[in-house]
């Protein structure tokens, strides 16, 4: 899950909380003290200011992006080129550029 504020909070982690399918690897925020309220919440694994790191980590498949909108698309095109699956809540990008570069990572 990379970032964890309210909507992350409100509705996607309590749904992938009960889900038995899911494994709550890591949370990334930009301060930790929110990811380690996070971590201890929800139970993730572990807590990072970092979201490359998570990116890095070969026992996450599933990159989760719930973070300011502008940082969406470099997000989901560095998630799809370290090859996870990406969900991100809307939008997906901002402008036409930010497109053609997710478009380049996916293919």
């Amino acid at each position: 899950m990379i970032g964890a504020g309210n909507f992350a909070r409100g509705v996607l982690l309590p749904i992938m909380k009960r889900d038995a399918a899911s494994q709550l690897v890591a949370v990334v925020t930009s301060t930790g003290q929110g990811g380690e309220q996070a971590r201890k919440s929800y139970g993730f694994q572990y807590a990072s200011t970092d979201y490359r790191e998570v990116l890095d980590d070969a026992a996450i498949d599933i990159a989760t992006i719930v973070t300011p909108h502008a940082a969406h698309a470099r997000m989901v095109s560095d998630a799809l080129r370290a090859q996870k699956h990406v969900f991100v809540e809307k939008p997906l990008c901002i402008n036409a550029e930010e497109l053609a570069d997710i478009r380049e990572a996916w293919s």
